[in-house]
């Protein structure tokens, strides 16, 4: 597939999204169905949120024209589990589940793209290239993609930066398939990256519209299943291709670097201090750009610029050992987690 046509179908999503929103916004503001500034929440006004509803619209459309019908058959199970976790995210946004409704809510759709699907991870990787059993893969798999789900969930707390990164993944991911000659996930990648495109427009500081769980965990599903698929795909390219990237693992991480770090610091520090890890609280790395002193649009963009920086390493060190790179990713997430925590504590001696 030329380029051009991925370019295209990005402009196409790009387009749609920026056209749906306005009534999305008008509607959601005349059936007063805002989202509350709650303790936890950084916004102060009644907001719009499930902008997720527009984004997935602009994508579903030009998916119709993008896709032939041989791949939405080949597909349907993603595209089910897909719109059952759309749908999960939408009655969390109208009335709010339990952290264990909204978990299994997503695990059965997750199941059935994992087990019937196919859509699962071999092996791990260059970390242990031994196969795994059906039943364990089919375990493992259904857990990274709820884990990753969640992660991205979770990053959604300022004006932005749920959608600079996604927007991020699903670009470098959508040029990673294209390169391979994997055009079906290209295509969905790339549509993703300019419908959120559009999203951001009505998202960034002072934000319209929020994208909610109604965007939220369909668009962290597709990255994860897109992640998983890079991890297969990667495995079964030949050594000597160029876009093969001998540290999957490694790769995949730094890749959603961001929600990944931020998820498993906030669980850690909330297990500290004797709170459930489903307490939404101010702890997130991007709570910590605002206290001191970044504006939403500042502190989106510097950790849309960080995750870049971790892309970039990957991609440096593609010919690293898994384990190697993991270190090395590891470690920078500790030295800006480190830096962070000197900064803020300086902050507040001064003040």
């Amino acid at each position: 597939m030329n380029a051009l046509f991925l370019f295209a179908f990005a402009t196409i999503a790009l387009i749609l999204s920026v056209f749906f929103f306005p009534i999305l916004i008008k509607l959601l503001h005349r059936w007063e169905v805002l989202d509350h500034p709650r303790d936890h929440k950084i916004h102060s006004a009644y907001t719009p949120s499930m902008g997720g509803i527009c984004i997935l619209l602009a994508v579903a459309f030009t998916l119709l024209i993008a896709l032939p019908f041989s791949e939405w058959v080949r597909h349907k199970f993603f595209f089910i589990a897909f719109a059952i976790i759309f749908f999960t995210g939408l009655r969390d946004d109208i009335l709010n589940l339990t952290p264990w409704q909204k978990l299994l809510g997503q695990i059965l759709p997750i199941a059935l793209v994992v087990v019937l699907g196919g859509m699962k991870i071999s092996s791990f990787y260059g970390l242990h290239a031994a196969p795994l059993s059906d039943p364990w893969s089919w375990v493992i798999t259904i857990f990274v993609i709820v884990a990753l789900t969640n992660s991205y969930n979770l990053i959604d707390g300022i004006d932005g930066l749920a959608g600079v990164v996604s927007a991020l993944v699903f670009f470098v991911l959508g040029a990673w398939f294209w390169a391979v000659g994997n055009f079906t996930f290209a295509t969905l990648s790339f549509i993703f990256f300019g419908s959120i495109l559009g999203f951001l427009y009505y998202n960034w500081q002072p934000s319209k519209i929020f994208m909610g769980d109604t965007g939220t965990l369909p668009i962290g599903f597709a990255l994860s299943v897109l992640l998983v698929a890079f991890l297969e795909s990667n495995q079964a390219l030949d050594h000597t291709n160029l876009f093969r990237v001998r540290a999957s693992v490694g790769a995949a991480l730094s890749v959603m670097v961001i929600p990944i770090f931020d998820t498993i610091r906030v669980v850690i520090l909330r297990l500290l201090n004797g709170q459930s890890p489903f307490k939404a609280d101010r702890n997130h790395l991007h709570h910590q750009l605002l206290r001191i002193g970044f504006s939403h649009a500042q502190a989106a963009l510097a950790l849309g610029a960080v995750n870049a920086a971790f892309i970039a390493l990957a991609w440096f060190g593609r010919n690293w050992s898994d384990p190697l790179l993991l270190a090395v990713v590891i470690a920078g997430c500790f030295g800006l987690s480190f830096i962070l925590y000197q900064v803020e504590k300086r902050n507040a001696r001064k003040n």
